[in-house]
Formats: C-alpha cells, structure tokens, sequence
C-alpha cells in the first residue's frame, strides 16, 4: 500500500472544474517518501477569481500553455488505485472539484479509498470542530505555504504521521483502535469517513446518499430495449435520500451522470422539453415515469435535524412544501416569491440542506429556473461579473439583471428578519 498526498487548487471560486494547479506526494506505508510532483493546469477561464489571501507564483496567461484537465486528468489520478489511500485535509472539497472537472470533460468518475487529515486531528483531539491545515500544521511544526498544492498535500500526510509517532501506533492500528471505516469515492458519490468509536458520532455518520453509489456499482445488466438514460440534477442528493428512486429507475433506465446524453432530466421544477429531452419534476418523474401513485419514503435529513420532509409528496412541482416551516410562516414581503440560487452556490456542500429552510421561512419557493425567479442569490457581488455561471449568462444576455432582485447570500440569510 502506498499514502498519496493529494491537493487542489482552483482558478475560479465560482466554479469548481476551473483546477489550475495540483499537488501530490507519494508515500510507502511507513510513511516514507518516494515522489512528490506539481501538475499545472489550464483552468479554461478569463482570470483568476479567488479569495484575497491566495496569490499564485503565475498568471491566467501562463496557464494557457498547459493542457485543460481533460488532458491532465490521467497524470493526476495515476496512483488512485485500490491498494493505495489517497490523504487530504478536507479533502472532499477537492473531489468536489475533480466531479466538476470529471463531468465537463464528459469524463468516468474514478474510484478510490481515502482518509481526512482534518476528521483524523479531530479524532486524536477527542473534539468535534474543524481545524484548518495552518493550525495543525503548526502544532506538530511542519512547514507550510499555504495555497502550494505539493506543500498542502505533503502537510496533510505529515500531521497523520507526527499523530501516529506520537501515539506509537500505526496507521492500521489506528484504524483498528478508532474503529474507523476509509472513505470513498465511486460513481460520482462520496462516502464519508465512518468513525464508530468515536466520542460524537454525528459528524462522521456516514451519510444516506453516499450509499447510492453501491447500487449503481451492482446495477443489473441493462436489457437490450433500455435505451432511455435519467439525468438526476445534483442538489436533489442534498436534499432526499435518492437510493429508493435510483433502484427504481435502473430497472428499466441507464443512469447518467451529465446532462448532456439524458433523454430524461429530473430537477426540483419541470424545464422546458424538446424533441430530444424531456423534463421532469422530481414529484412528476415518480407519478408519470415510475408509476408510484402511493406514497414512496424519501426521508430529508439536514444536520440540524430540525427539519424533515413528511413520508411522500404533495405531487405537484414545489416538492418544497414538503419541508415544514421553523415557525409559523407570516405573509410578509417575500411571501410567495420564486427565489433561485447560483451555480456556484448550488454546488457547494451542504448548501442545500442549510439554506433551504431559510425559504420555507419567509414562505417563498425554491426553483432551479431563473428566468421566473423573483429573487437570485449570489455568493456574493463580484460573482456577477464572473463567466462561469450560465443563470448569470442568461440574465445578461436577455438584459434581465434588472428585473431581479439580485442578493449576496448574507443578505438573503438577513431577509428572515424583515
């Protein structure tokens, strides 16, 4: 077995397939080092768009010279392989952008085991918080410049072994002794870390929709008449327990995993159909394409726990009003408005299963469709300005900016308060 060292860096903070640099190190099991390499990468954007404290040693300019990721991606993922554990330090934010990555090269999603230097500090810590890469680094004394991908990678694997050392264990025993299970990434899904032993369970439970990935891993072979293919649009994961539809569908469907190739597309609200895509609700998919006119069990969950969706759906296309309201809803001056988020929102972790309530609060309605949304929120004001996000694409071209109320995330949040 050998420990890959692994760290992503992104050109464009509003969207995610924009990898311009990677770091990786290689390491035998003893915690040896045998290669370290930096991959540069042309991100495919105008200019960089990332936070104040990040300055990279190159320019926009000088990375068009490197491949685009469709052309680097074999070079960055030549150690995923099943004997070998791949570290980072929360590090599902970097699978997060190789999904993105994967999807827009129309690529197939690789597969791999790996640990989380920040959940393995927790666990060492007995706390359940997350601390950055910089404040585990200096506790333990490893150099670091942050925002170097090789440098990043490389601390993330020395702050599990000054752990080990320190404890006198190995990496197995470790293991062993927490009762941990490595996590995974498959089919586009990611299996979180699995820590039984652990002194607050909650964070590192492993999450429903992770488990999807099994399913489609042991789907049955396509009969020669399937030929239809179902497009599930990614923030419905976020939100339901998907595997009882995904059973459903691959019964008689292929599932896909872009947009581009589906004959069926599933969102939150039906889109427009044309002659070669259909579009469905989420709520319409399960009563005119599955059939299921009775209830199915499709369980929200969020990490608060304070809200969950009732067993079934109201079957009509705003699934939403499924989510029971914190308090009693009022009819103030959001009541009833559509509200539709940005792309780069949207694809954030846990976005989703956070903000949605926030809707249901002020008795507003989520769509995915931004042509009839009233309100678009942003990550913030410079995301206007930015290329990556086709909503924002639309408004401008069809001068619709000024029609929308459009806010920053912070100021949406603030809303529940008028």
């Amino acid at each position: 077995m050998n420990i890959i060292g692994f760290d992503l860096e992104c050109a464009n903070t509003y969207k995610l397939s924009a990898i311009c640099w990677a770091g990786i190190v290689k390491f035998d099991d003893k915690f040896n080092l045998i290669e370290e390499k930096e991959i540069l990468i042309n991100p495919n954007c105008k200019k960089f768009y990332v936070g104040s404290d990040i300055e990279f040693p190159f320019t926009i300019n000088d990375l068009k010279k490197y491949p685009k990721f469709s052309g680097a991606y074999k070079e960055l993922v030549k150690d995923f392989k099943e004997s070998n554990v791949v570290i980072g330090h929360s590090v599902t934010n970097d699978f997060a952008m190789m999904f993105a990555a994967y999807r827009e090269s129309k690529l197939e999603c690789f597969s791999v085991k790996f640990l989380d230097s920040q959940v393995i500090y927790s666990i060492y810590k007995g706390i359940d918080e997350k601390i950055s890469l910089n404040d585990c680094a200096k506790e333990f004394n490893i150099p670091l410049n942050e925002h170097n991908p090789k440098s990043d990678a490389l601390a993330s694997v020395l702050i599990i072994k000054n752990i080990l050392n320190k404890m006198n264990l190995t990496l197995n025993e470790f293991i062993e002794k927490y009762e941990i299970t490595l996590g995974e990434v498959s089919s586009f899904f990611i299996k979180e870390m699995d820590c039984n032993a652990f002194c607050n369970k909650k964070r590192y439970k492993i999450k429903k929709n992770n488990e999807i990935y099994k399913i489609l891993k042991n789907k049955p072979i396509q009969n020669d008449y399937t030929k239809k293919a179902v497009w599930f649009k990614n923030d419905l994961f976020a939100q339901f327990d998907m595997r009882k539809i995904i059973e459903e569908t691959i019964k008689n469907f292929k599932v896909v995993y872009d947009r581009i190739g589906a004959n069926i597309t599933v969102t939150y609200l039906s889109g427009v159909n044309d002659d070669k895509v259909t579009n469905y609700s989420l709520a319409e998919y399960i009563k005119k394409v599955l059939k299921i006119k009775n209830k199915i069990i499709v369980d929200g969950y969020t990490k608060r726990k304070r809200y969950k969706y009732v067993k079934g759906f109201n079957l009509n296309n705003y699934i939403i009003k499924d989510l029971k309201p914190e308090t009693e809803v009022k009819k103030g001056k959001y009541f009833g408005s559509k509200i539709c988020f940005s792309k780069s929102l949207i694809e954030r972790e846990s976005f989703i299963e956070d903000v949605l309530h926030l809707v249901i609060n002020i008795g507003a309605k989520y769509t995915d469709n931004v042509k009839i949304a009233d309100i678009f929120v942003v990550k913030d004001e410079k995301e206007i300005d930015n290329e990556a996000d086709y909503k924002i694409k639309y408004l401008i071209k069809n001068n619709l900016l000024k029609e929308k109320l459009i806010v920053t995330i912070e100021d949406f949040i603030n809303m529940q308060k008028e």
